[in-house]
C-alpha cells in the first residue's frame, strides 16, 4: 500500500520546512558566532552543554563554507548528487526483489535513512541502516525481508566497490615510489648548506 497523495505532500512540506528551519538557524548562529558575545551571556551548564557546543561548531563551519560559495555550491551539488544515487540504487533493488514503490517515495526516505545510518553507531552503519529500511519501507506495504535483503545488497555492493578500489590503490604505491624516485630530480641545497659546505 502506497501512501496517499495528502500523506506524501504532507511528509515532503514536514521535511523542507525542518530541513529550511535547520539551515536558517545554522546560518544565524554562524553570522552572529564571535560578533554578539551571545554564548558567553548564557548559563555556563548550557553553554558548555554538548549540543549547544556542537550547534555552534556547526555553525562555525558554515560561516567558513559561506564565504568560499563556489566551493561550498559544488560540494552542495555532490552530496545531492549521491544521495539522489543511493535512492535510485535502492528503489532498483526493492524493484527487482519484488517490491511495489515509486522513485519518488525512494528518494523521499532513502536520503533519511542513509544520514541516519552514517551515525558512528556500528561498523559502516551496519544493523542500523538494515533497522531502518525495514521500519520505512513497512510503512508503504513493502515486505520487511525484501526492505532488509535490498539493504543488505546495497552494503555488500558498496563493500565490493571499497575493496576494489582499496586493492587498486594498494598496487598503484609501489609504482609511483619508484617513479617518484628516478623521476624527480634531487632537492637542491639550501643556501645555507652550500654556504657552510665552501666554509
Amino acid at each position: 500500500m502506497a501512501l496517499s497523495d495528502a500523506g506524501m505532500a504532507t511528509g515532503v512540506a514536514v521535511v523542507a520546512l525542518g530541513g529550511a528551519a535547520a539551515i536558517v538557524a545554522v546560518c544565524v548562529l554562524g553570522a552572529l558566532r564571535g560578533r554578539t558575545g551571545l554564548s558567553m551571556r548564557l548559563p555556563a551548564g548550557l553553554r558548555n552543554h554538548v549540543l549547544f557546543r556542537l550547534a555552534f561548531d556547526l555553525a562555525t563551519v558554515t560561516r567558513v563554507i559561506f564565504r568560499a560559495p563556489v566551493p561550498a555550491g559544488s560540494a552542495l551539488v555532490a552530496s545531492l548528487a549521491v544521495s539522489a544515487l543511493n535512492a535510485a540504487i535502492i528503489y532498483i533493488l526493492l524493484i527487482d526483489l519484488g517490491a511495489v514503490l515509486t522513485l519518488f517515495e525512494s528518494l523521499l526516505l532513502v536520503p533519511t535513512i542513509m544520514e541516519i545510518a552514517m551515525l558512528p553507531i556500528t561498523i559502516s552503519g551496519w544493523g542500523v541502516r538494515e533497522g531502518l529500511m525495514v521500519a520505512a519501507f513497512s510503512s508503504l506495504g513493502i515486505d520487511g525481508s525484501i526492505a532488509l535483503g535490498s539493504s543488505i545488497l546495497f552494503g555488500l555492493g558498496g563493500l565490493a566497490f571499497a575493496l576494489t578500489g582499496g586493492v587498486l590503490w594498494l598496487m598503484s604505491r609501489p609504482h609511483r615510489s619508484k617513479g617518484s624516485m628516478a623521476g624527480e630530480p634531487a632537492a637542491a641545497p639550501s643556501p645555507a648548506i652550500a654556504d657552510n659546505r665552501g666554509r
